[in-house]
Parts: C-alpha cells; structure tokens; sequence
C-alpha cells in the first residue's frame, strides 16, 4: 500500500493495462500540463496546415499535365494550387461537383476521391487534437500515474555494531508501519462497508479482493482439540499483482497468489496443566521467588 504522500513518477511511461502501444502515458506535474495540453492544441493545428499544404502541392505537381483537360479538373488545380484548409477544400470539391453536373459526364466522381482525401485529413486530425489531451496528469481525479518510490520494499537494519545510528530509523520505519496498517484497517472497513467514495478506495487498491469464508468444517487438528469438532476457513481466491496490489507490469511479468488459513478455537479441557511452581518439566526456566506456571500440551516438545 503506498501512502498518499508517496510522489508520481513524472515522464514517459508505459501503462500495461493498455499495452505498449495505447498505454504509452505522459504524465506532468500540475503546473506544467496545462502549458503541455495548450501546445499539444497549437501544435496539432499547424502540422495539420502544413501537411495539407504538402499533400495538395504534390497532387498540383502529379495532375498538372500539357495535353487539354477539362474545366472541372482545372479548377481542382486552382483549389490545390490555393491549398485552402481541409474543410474550405472539402467544401470547393462538392461544389465544383455540384456546378459541372449536368455540363460533363459523372462529375461526383472525378470530385469524390479528392473530397475524401479533404474529409479524412480533417477527421484525423480531428481525433488527433482530442486525443492530445490524454496526458495522465498529478491530480486528484483518479488518473492513473506510476509510484515513485526510492525507499520501496522491506527496511533491513545495516549494523549492529552503532546501535545509536539505526535507532532512529527503525523507530521511524516502525511508526510508518503502525501509520500504514492503522490505515489499511480503516479503509478496509470504509470500503467494504461501502461507507467511501469509489475513488477515495480505488486510490489504495485497484480491486476488492473477494475473499470467502466456509464455516462448520471439520476440525484440521485432532477432532477432541477444537470445541464441537468444528473449524472454519477463509480463502482469498486468486490475487493479481498487477489488478489487487497495482504492481505495473507486462503480462508475461504477472503473478498471482491464493491464501487459504483455517481458524479453529481449542479447547483446554486435557490439554492443559494448572497453575503450579514445579520446574520439572520446564528445566531450563529459573523462575523469581513465588513465581507460577501455567502449562498447555497440543504438541510434541523439542
């Protein structure tokens, strides 16, 4: 679980749950994506000018011809050589199929291939300047963003030799530990009672672990230890990395795990010597004056 305070992972990254091609992600600190999203806009803007300024100087350059062609197909070389946007060229190919009907044979079909060209330049970078703005952004509304953590993982004491140099650490890594499971356990109850919002809970875990519970089994130790016999087991069914725990990572990198624990109360009635001071089964135990000892037996003794 990575708390709140843990920063986002600021560049180029890939989200597997995508792929790598639609889950390539940029992802911007707040200050600076809405200068990101307004350049991405200019910037679709005049690559797609430009390149409409190419194509129609090249088709200009590929039908200009010296052997006589009619009047429809030289106005289509006045709208190339006048590169006119994508939607004004649209626009003068219709017309020119609408004004030469009925004067030349089939003129929709000597305007329709360039009205098309017009019309899917212009719905490309349609979708391009929309799609500009899927910038993962550090944010509160529930954008993915990637964890970065340098001091990710389990804390490993160096040395034992400075006792002073450790003790503050491990004293804060134990005080961040009880913060992190003290938050673990509230928001275990909040959202599986559904008490918080969907993002407030998915901002801790991407999906709810489901597990289930099976009462009135039998008892998994002797059947005269557990009271009446009985026993009952939890199981967590199969638990994803990558969609329980949030780890990123490619498909052939995924892993997945299943915790099955059984609980059952014993009892004491035979398995348990009352309270006494003789030390002759305990024989290494140098108790304090007065001292008593209460004894259980549910297993061998080593």
């Amino acid at each position: 679980m990575a708390s709140t305070a843990t920063p986002a992972y600021t560049g180029v990254w890939i989200n597997w749950n995508y792929g790598a091609i639609k889950g390539a992600t940029l992802t911007v600190p707040t200050q600076n994506a809405f200068y990101l999203v307004a350049f991405l806009a200019v910037f679709t803007g005049i690559t797609s000018s430009h390149l409409w300024s190419i194509l129609c100087y090249i088709l200009f350059q590929f039908r200009s011809t010296v052997t006589p062609q009619d009047g429809q197909h030289h106005q289509h070389q006045v709208i190339f050589r006048n590169h006119h946007t994508p939607d004004s060229a649209l626009w003068q190919f219709l017309n020119s199929a609408l004004f030469w009907r009925g004067k030349k044979r089939l003129p929709v079909l000597a305007a329709l291939p360039w009205a098309l060209l017009a019309l899917l330049h212009l719905l490309a970078f349609t979708i391009a300047g929309i799609m500009s703005a899927r910038v993962s952004l550090v944010t509160d509304n529930g954008s993915d963003v990637l964890v970065a953590g340098s001091s990710c993982g389990s804390w490993k004491r160096v040395s034992s030799d400075d006792t002073e140099s450790w003790r503050p650490l491990s004293t804060a890594f134990l005080s961040s530990l009880a913060h992190d499971l003290d938050t673990a356990s509230t928001m275990t109850t909040l959202c599986g009672n559904k008490s918080f919002s969907t993002g407030d809970c998915t901002s801790y875990a991407p999906q709810e672990i489901r597990w289930s519970m099976i009462s009135n089994i039998y008892c998994p130790f002797a059947p005269k230890m557990c009271i009446d016999n009985k026993a009952v087991r939890f199981n967590s069914g199969s638990i994803s990395s990558h969609g329980h725990f949030g780890i990123n990572a490619p498909a052939a990198d995924r892993f997945s795990l299943r915790i099955v624990m059984e609980c059952a109360p014993i009892t004491r009635d035979g398995f348990m010597q009352d309270w006494h001071n003789k030390t002759d089964t305990l024989p290494n135990m140098q108790p304090y004056e007065g001292e008593k000892f209460l004894e259980f037996f549910y297993g061998p003794h080593y």
